[in-house]
């Protein structure tokens, strides 16, 4: 695990020069100022299986958010000013667990139908009218 919870952190360098880590499993980037994912250090992550970064200043997911995260079961996205989901987050086979819960959320993507092993999805406190028929 790497916990980085409350550090102040507000971005990584892109080109921050970090090499794999194939032990890392869980990342923590908990109670931070990030505004942006840390692409670099999701990289170096390839076998992470859960990512909390709630209580962050996050706005926005990359179009290519799904790619960094292959194996991800867990995503804790928690208290941020998300206002959109990138479609491909329906890319992320893996996923048991979607923490979206007090955002800007005004719709979610039909791609999120394509999660065919979540189990826990929390959208509470954001501003979606109706969620979309792929839920069933």
């Amino acid at each position: 695990m790497l916990d980085l919870c409350g550090r102040g952190i507000d971005t990584f360098p892109s080109g921050s020069g970090l090499q794999p880590n194939a032990a890392v499993r869980h990342l923590l980037l908990s109670d931070n100022h990030l505004t942006v994912t840390p692409d670099a250090l999701l990289r170096s992550l390839p076998q992470l299986l859960s990512l909390a970064m709630d209580r962050n200043d996050l706005r926005e997911l990359p179009m290519h958010f799904a790619g960094l995260l292959p194996h991800v079961s867990s995503l804790d996205l928690r208290n941020n000013e998300l206002r959109f989901l990138p479609p491909s987050i329906g890319g992320l086979s893996q996923l048991r667990e979607l923490l979206l819960d007090n955002n800007k959320l005004q719709d979610l993507p039909t791609t999120i139908g394509d999660l065919i092993h979540l189990e826990t999805l929390h959208v509470d406190s954001n501003r979606l009218t109706a969620l979309p028929n792929s839920l069933g």
